[in-house]
């Protein structure tokens, strides 16, 4: 078999020894090695009247070779490269007489058709080598990511030691987060104080007692998601997935979403869902991922971080005392896993986009007195979950203007990164946002539009469902105002530059 290094890994089957391989280079001349430069069949009579032949074998095995046929095995895409997989060496056709004769045209046709079968049985081989090979370096490189990935247990109980270990340790009461203008960024340790507010959250809905979760597992799971969020990411960061996970808390303790869903099970899946919906994010949005060609558009093409953020979520739920989920009925946890894929994959703007109408349909309904069936009707609770998912993504933007302004920047920055390495890799720009020259002194316009074009048509839908949820809207409307007011100024706009605008 002809190997990377331009050698023949040689075995004769005649021998007493048939795993017996030899390295025999190509470029050495011979017979073999001429088929493998030329990809040319050779049918010899007498090999020894052929200036190609090497009789050093037959010296050496005390052997006389006489008829002889080299026929070269191309690999299956030899149509396109003509590359040579193997070579098939038969000596010394034996007649009836047992006296060495020459091989027929019909033994060339016989042979070249199992030269196909030894290539194909080759190509599975190598194959299925190399995919020995990944597999075994795949469970390395799972083994080590686990490792850097994950929180030691060590943490663990300095974390649940610290704050958790007796009631009075635990200063954070999440019913003075019950504040629809209450910024999460605000937080000064956006750590550990920022992960015993989601804890505290989550404790609130009792699901430790409810669902049969450790606390110390609810505190591993929280912190290796924690530790998963990139911190040179500007926006799309842990910080963003907590503000996410408290407008939920809003919308279910103030909206009425509570009393709506009424379901625990619901509740902790979509709690689980927004702390995770932007996991591993590297800055990039989808657009960049398929214009890049990078390996995630190559997994899905479609609502390709999103898909990424769902399949990351899993691989954390699989690891040793993460499975928060693991005491649900088998039916449960596919539940579970469903509910959270279309609640992740729903922050993609493009698919709220989709179903914005279907979505304002059944909010109609709904007001007319219309029972959404959450319970049986899939579609109804889908859309649901969808409209509530967006209008969590789109929570900061209900805070203080100061605060929404700030924040705005933050994903304006983490924009224009983009588009430098989109002009980095000679791309086009995938969207005019991402174009820091042309885009920042009209910040307070492409912000008036992106609240008139997105966040107040998700606002005015969600409050179909939820009317206790008037200051979501009322947020977004206020804000809006603001950047109207701004555009209108035509200020010399600059991000950073700290100036109080409003």
């Amino acid at each position: 078999m002809v190997q990377e290094n331009n050698t023949l890994k040689y075995v004769n089957f005649d021998s007493e020894d048939k795993n017996k391989f030899e390295d025999i280079p190509v470029n050495n001349g011979g017979l073999i090695g001429y088929v493998v430069q030329t990809g040319e069949l050779l049918n010899i009579a007498d090999a020894y009247l052929d200036k190609h032949y090497n009789g050093t074998i037959d010296t050496d095995h005390k052997y006389r070779t006489k008829s002889i046929m080299v026929v070269p095995i191309f690999r299956s895409t030899q149509i396109v490269d003509g590359s040579i997989i193997s070579v098939l060496k038969l000596v010394n056709k034996l007649g009836e007489d047992g006296e060495v004769i020459d091989f027929s045209d019909f033994d060339v046709v016989v042979i070249q058709s199992f030269a196909v079968y030894c290539a194909l049985s080759l190509e599975r081989a190598i194959l299925l080598e190399r995919n020995q090979k990944q597999k075994m370096l795949m469970d390395v490189n799972v083994e080590m990511i686990a490792y850097h990935m994950t929180t030691s247990p060590e943490d663990v109980e300095l974390f649940y030691e610290k704050y958790l270990s007796s009631p009075e340790k635990n200063t954070v009461n999440p019913k003075i987060y019950q504040d629809w203008l209450f910024d999460t960024h605000t937080i000064k340790d956006q750590n550990e104080e920022l992960i015993l507010t989601i804890y505290s959250i989550f404790q609130e809905f009792k699901f430790t007692e409810t669902f049969q979760i450790s606390e110390k597992m609810l505190v591993q799971f929280l912190m290796t998601v924690h530790k998963n969020y990139r911190t040179n990411v500007q926006y799309h960061n842990f910080s963003h997935a907590s503000a996410v996970t408290h407008t939920l808390y809003l919308l279910l303790k103030l909206g009425g979403l509570e009393e709506l869903i009424n379901d625990k099970f619901d509740i902790l899946v979509m709690l689980v869902s927004c702390i995770c919906h932007d996991i591993d994010h590297r800055g990039t949005n989808n657009q960049f991922q398929v214009s890049a060609k990078t390996m995630l558009s190559i997994e899905a093409s479609d609502s390709t971080m999103e898909r990424h953020h769902f399949n990351h979520t899993i691989n954390i739920l699989s690891l040793p005392d993460h499975n928060i989920f693991k005491n649900l009925s088998k039916e449960d946890y596919k539940r579970a896993l469903n509910i959270m894929e279309s609640c992740i994959i729903s922050t993609d703007l493009s698919i709220y986009f989709k179903k914005l109408k279907s979505i304002n349909e059944l909010g109609d309904r709904f007001m007319n007195g219309e029972d959404l069936d959450l319970v049986n009707n899939k579609r109804n609770l889908e859309l649901l979950h969808g409209i509530v998912m967006t209008s969590c993504d789109l929570g900061s933007m209900i805070k203080p203007f100061e605060d929404t302004r700030l924040i705005a920047e933050d994903v304006l920055i983490e924009s224009f990164e983009q588009g430098k390495k989109e002009k980095e890799l000679g791309l086009q720009f995938t969207s005019a946002l991402v174009d820091r020259a042309s885009t920042e002194k009209e910040i307070p316009k492409v912000q008036y539009e992106f609240f008139s074009n997105v966040i107040e048509p998700a606002a005015l839908a969600l409050v179909k469902f939820l009317p206790k949820a008037q200051p979501y809207l009322d947020g977004v409307q206020r804000n809006k105002e603001c950047w109207r007011k701004l555009m209108e100024k035509k200020i010399e706009y600059s991000i950073g530059s700290h100036n109080n605008y409003y």
